[in-house]
């Protein structure tokens, strides 16, 4: 399953790029606001020693110190802000970000250092810059798909998504989501999103047949996963157990269409 796993452990020094997940803005008064830093120059948390920095112009470091804040999170309940100058630097040394058509995330991120210049450093090589380049590419791609057109199915998606995520971690150990998971989910999803806006009217994503059969199989196959995996492991609970089959029940709701429902096979399926 995509974004599913432990974190890797870093062997060199690396830029962290700090994106703290915050539920408070304006619009959130429960919480106070939290700058998002997703500088691809932060102070390194893996070195004291300080990297050597890309040569820039000057109009160049006008942009970079560019400090007007911008809400770079495609989800509006969990506004992350970063700031223009940020941006503009992300893009200089990742174009793929900018691309007309993107490659899916972990691809995009696999190949993220192909095209910038030998003297600079990864500014997304740990686990928090991961999630980091994640949600700059959610964001780069949602400008495309137009935020507010599909702001209903990428909702969606990322319910689907998370109860997905939600029911295989209790299941392996029983604690909450972690952070990253839902950052990169961000990721999946607007690449998903990316998938149905470029499919035809009666191409793959849009198939207009009905879909209850298969979405019935897909449904009786993860309860019985799960009952499956909970017989084994004496550790889990009846009440977990229930509480298991309860979110695939909402999974099942969510499913409307055959997007839906490839996506989410897709999602589970996925390494």
């Amino acid at each position: 399953m995509y974004i599913y796993g432990e974190p890797s452990i870093m062997k060199t020094p690396a830029l962290l790029l700090l994106i703290l997940a915050i539920a408070a803005c304006e619009s959130t008064p429960k919480n106070n606001t939290v700058e998002q830093k997703i500088a691809p120059k932060p102070d390194t948390l893996v070195s004291k020693a300080t990297p050597a920095q890309p040569k820039t112009s000057t109009a160049d470091s006008a942009l970079y110190a560019d400090t007007t804040r911008v809400n770079i999170s495609t989800m509006p309940e969990e506004p992350l802000f970063s700031t223009k100058g940020n941006i503009a630097w992300a893009l200089k040394y990742h174009p793929e970000l900018n691309e007309e058509y993107m490659d899916p995330p972990y691809t995009a991120y696999a190949k993220r250092n192909m095209k910038v210049q030998k003297d600079h450093i990864d500014d997304f090589g740990s686990e928090a810059g991961q999630d980091s380049y994640f949600t700059l590419y959610a964001y780069f791609l949602s400008l495309k798909n137009g935020q507010e057109k599909y702001r209903q199915r990428r909702d969606k998606l990322m319910k689907l998504y998370m109860d997905l995520v939600s029911t295989f971690i209790k299941m392996e150990n029983g604690g909450s989501i972690p952070n990253h998971n839902y950052l990169r989910a961000m990721g999946v999803a607007e690449y998903s999103i990316q998938l149905y806006a470029n499919d035809g009217d009666w191409g793959r994503y849009k198939k207009k047949y009905d879909i209850s059969k298969q979405k019935a199989l897909y449904i009786r196959s993860l309860k019985q996963y799960i009952i499956d995996e909970c017989y084994k492991n004496n550790e889990v609970l009846e009440s977990e157990k229930q509480e298991m089959l309860k979110i695939v029940s909402e999974i099942n709701s969510l499913i409307t269409d055959y997007f839906y429902l490839e996506r989410a096979m897709a999602f589970q399926y996925s390494d």
